[in-house]
């Protein structure tokens, strides 16, 4: 996943729907913000498979997830 392309890509769909001004927030906090809790979920969903014992990516996705120490710590606080 490309975060700098998704980050521009949402900020102008809110910018053309007028979201940054009814959070009167501007556009490319708000898509950064966005673009952040996909990865998060992406993270958890990761870390679901592992609880499950399932280890494979979805290639189809593209998703390469980075090593996150402390997530990593806090996975292994809740498998054992």
């Amino acid at each position: 996943m490309d975060k700098d392309q998704l980050s521009r890509d949402l900020a102008h769909v809110l910018n053309c729907h007028s979201i940054d001004n009814a959070l009167d927030t501007p556009d490319f906090i708000v898509s950064d913000m966005l673009v952040e809790q996909l990865s998060a979920m992406i993270a958890a969903h990761e870390a679901v498979k592992r609880w499950r014992g399932e280890d494979e990516q979805h290639p189809e996705y593209g998703i390469q997830q980075e090593p996150n120490p402390e997530a990593e710590a806090a996975y292994a606080t809740h498998i054992s």
